[in-house]
Formats: C-alpha cells, structure tokens, sequence
C-alpha cells in the first residue's frame, strides 16, 4: 500500500510516518507542488492509495490541493470509485471544512488534531483500507 502525507509540520509528518510505514510505502509533501509531483510520478507506477491531507497549508489550502489530485487521477483514466482514499486532518472542525472535506473533496474520514495512532488506524479501516 502507498500513503501521501500532505503536511507543513514536521512534528506530524513524523508521527504519521512511523504509524503508517506498518502498513506500507510513506510518501511526504510538505507543499502543494510536492504533493502533485509525487501523485504524478505514482500514477506511472504505484498508485497512491491513501492521501492524508492537511487543511491549512502555505499558498494553496488541503481542499484545493485534494481536488487537483483527484483531476490528475481523473485525467489518467482512473475511475472515481478506484481512486485515492482521502483522509483530511486539521484543527479545524467547523462545518464548513468538514462539510467542504467530504462533499467536494470525496474524503474517506476527517480526523481534527491532535490525533492518536488509534484514531489514524481507525480510519484505514473505515475506508477500507484495512482489514
């Protein structure tokens, strides 16, 4: 399984990597750019099969960046419901974000920080992700 972790916070980008390299390949973005370049390169390979996404994030927020990766996997022929789990993450839990997280953005959970590893976990397994 491959995992793209989208986050600006070293701290997190830690934390999610030690949690998920049990369950497969971690890749990290800490920018929007970073975030499509390693998608892309994916899509020719090894698709991504989860996406953890911050919110907030320098120059473009998580919702933009999330819906771009899904134009990408639109674009090599992917179909909506083979596509990327998208888990959001932030410390936002207004319903505009949530709401904005699950409708636009197709997610698969919505975790508010701070989170622990039982709760990341939990959501590989509601997306299905997991056994």
């Amino acid at each position: 399984m491959k995992f793209l972790v989208v986050d600006d916070d070293e701290g997190i980008q830690l934390y999610i990597t030690k949690i998920l390299k049990d369950y497969g390949e971690v890749e990290q973005a800490w920018t929007a750019e970073e975030a499509e370049a390693l998608f892309a390169k994916a899509l020719g390979s090894t698709p991504v099969q989860a996406v953890f996404m911050d919110i907030m994030l320098p120059g473009r927020d998580g919702h933009d960046i999330a819906a771009r990766l899904r134009e990408m996997e639109r674009l090599a022929g992917v179909s909506a419901h083979k596509g990327f789990k998208l888990i959001m993450m932030s410390a936002l839990d207004d319903v505009e974000n949530v709401g904005r997280a699950y409708y636009q953005g197709q997610a698969s959970g919505y975790v508010t920080k701070p989170f622990t590893k039982d709760r990341l976990v939990s959501e590989l397994r509601v997306a299905g992700l997991l056994g």
